[in-house]
């Protein structure tokens, strides 16, 4: 990461925070806020131990861990409030405020959620594609944003809730009924929901970081012959190994030498023995499967095509 994105990162995420807590002031007041980030540290403390819990076989660097989780409270959350401000207004002045009313929680608040949430899974594959190697970290990095997201939220919630609850009359019993039962929903019940939702996207973020990375494999001589040399079977012809020759590296799978790759050939590959009598410098194609037939074609003479 630049130096100029180091620098820019956390003021940013910084201020989008601050200006989401103003908004949510500004809904419940000073003294819900509190009591709602308290509420809601509560709440994702937990769903948090499980993420790591999940990525405890291979740890991945705590600052990237931190920054998934400050996308979905700071950024994700700012631009999601003002985006869906700005979208049930327009619905309502367009359509009407019945139309608006189903339209609001079912189509703008889902895919500006899910979008906003996501985008930071798209910008490491496109920009930090090494950070994910596979799924696992990929729903690991999706839930921290879903639960940072989650905490910015539920401090909305549970802040209105607990302050109606409080300045309700002790004859009035749905404010209180009402916090109870947002409590059963968000503690009890949900309490993975953001995270389990962007962790959708984070499937396909894995799966096409992976498929990448075989795709983009280097092809080319091995570096050196003892290096190769273990004991596993040739994944190209399915023969024993040998440890004579130096081999061919084509795509992430392991491959040994084998009586096809090296110098005096072997009568359990007759497929290979015509071009090591040769003398000719075979080359595997980079999409050899396991145990596919070896297949050799010669290196095109100096000077011709």
């Amino acid at each position: 990461m630049r130096t100029g994105t180091r620098a820019v990162w956390p003021v940013g995420a910084a201020l989008a925070w601050l200006g989401s807590m103003v908004w949510v002031g500004s809904q419940i007041g000073i003294d819900g806020v509190g009591v709602g980030l308290v509420l809601s540290t509560v709440v994702t403390l937990p769903i948090v131990a499980v993420l790591l819990w999940l990525d405890r076989r291979r740890r991945e660097r705590p600052r990237l861990l931190a920054s998934a989780f400050a996308w979905g409270a700071t950024i994700a959350a700012f631009c999601s409030i003002w985006s869906q401000q700005w979208l049930h207004s327009l619905v309502d002045a367009t359509m009407g405020t019945q139309v608006g009313e189903w339209v609001r929680p079912l189509v703008i608040t889902p895919v500006t959620e899910e979008v906003l949430k996501g985008l930071f899974l798209l910008w490491l594959l496109v920009h930090r594609r090494r950070e994910i190697t596979g799924v696992l970290d990929a729903v690991v990095l999706a839930g921290l944003a879903g639960a940072g997201f989650s905490f910015t939220e539920n401090s909305l919630y549970f802040g209105r809730a607990v302050m109606d609850a409080a300045g309700a009359a002790a004859s009035d019993d749905t404010a209180i009924i009402t916090l109870g039962v947002l409590l059963l929903m968000r503690v009890g019940m949900v309490p993975f929901f953001h995270p389990l939702m962007v962790a959708l996207t984070g499937i396909g973020v894995g799966i096409a970081a992976s498929a990448r990375r075989r795709a983009g494999a280097p092809v080319g001589p091995c570096p050196s012959s003892r290096a190769c040399s273990w004991p596993s079977p040739c994944t190209v012809c399915g023969t024993g190994p040998v440890s004579r020759a130096p081999i061919l590296i084509s795509s992430s799978r392991s491959t040994a030498p084998c009586s096809c790759l090296s110098s005096s050939p072997s009568s359990s590959s007759p497929s290979c023995s015509g071009a090591a009598r040769a003398g000719r410098s075979p080359r595997l194609r980079p999409n050899a499967r396991r145990r596919s037939p070896c297949r050799w074609w010669p290196r095109p003479p100096a000077g011709g095509r």
